[in-house]
């Protein structure tokens, strides 16, 4: 499909290309963009979402959470002190049962656990490494505890001003001279498509690396 949207918009996809310019090198990028949403949502069905889309929601909780607001809204409303301990008890059974019922879930999830599941319920238990900043040296001086080493870090990276000297002078500073910047290869944007983690979150224009990957061949 995204072919045959291409075919159509190529004529002006070329004189875009052919020009060259800024401007028109995002115009053809917009077009790209466009045709890659239309066919996506042509053929890709929509997910539905929902702010609470988790496997431990239940409709109890939800019953318990519209109780919960409306003991609030109730509170605040009528600033009594004898409505409060009516909201706290709400408040504190509704977090109880999400505990609860999270605690289920994973009990459910480990005792029905197979295959590569296994290996998903060991990611989740892993404790999280922290890795400590080793000792640093700079000439003779050694540093192993914070404070010794921020002073180190400070001493090196930001010198007193005044004792800092310079030979740099502006007016030696080439100004017309740009950097090379070497041309990008159709391999380089390749590796960077099928190289890049394919489920992350999409950017700005809403296509994520799954879709240019299927999309590659076609583009």
């Amino acid at each position: 499909m995204v072919r045959a949207l291409m075919d159509k918009s190529t004529p002006t996809l070329y004189t875009l290309l052919e020009s060259a310019t800024t401007d028109d090198l995002d115009k053809a990028t917009l077009i790209v963009t466009d045709l890659i949403h239309q066919s996506l949502s042509l053929h890709v069905p929509l997910s539905k979402t929902c702010s609470r889309s988790k496997r431990w929601w239940t409709e109890e909780l939800s019953t318990m959470r519209q109780a919960m607001a409306k003991q609030f809204r109730k509170w605040k409303s009528t600033q009594l002190d004898s409505e409060y301990p009516d909201y706290k008890r709400h408040r504190n059974t509704y977090f109880r049962a999400i505990r609860e019922s999270k605690a289920n879930c994973w009990q459910n999830f480990l005792n029905t656990a197979n295959n590569q599941d296994i290996f998903t319920a060991v990611k989740y238990t892993r404790p999280t490494q922290t890795l400590k900043t080793p000792t640093l040296v700079f000439g003779e001086h050694s540093a192993t505890d914070f404070e010794s080493k921020y002073q180190m870090f400070t001493d090196t990276m930001v010198p007193d001003p005044l004792a800092s000297f310079s030979t740099f002078n502006i007016q030696n500073t080439p100004t017309d001279n740009s950097f090379p910047w070497p041309d990008i290869t159709d391999l380089e944007v390749k590796d960077a498509i099928f190289h890049s983690a394919a489920n992350k979150a999409p950017g700005p224009d809403g296509i994520n690396i799954l879709c240019l990957r299927h999309l590659y061949q076609s583009i």
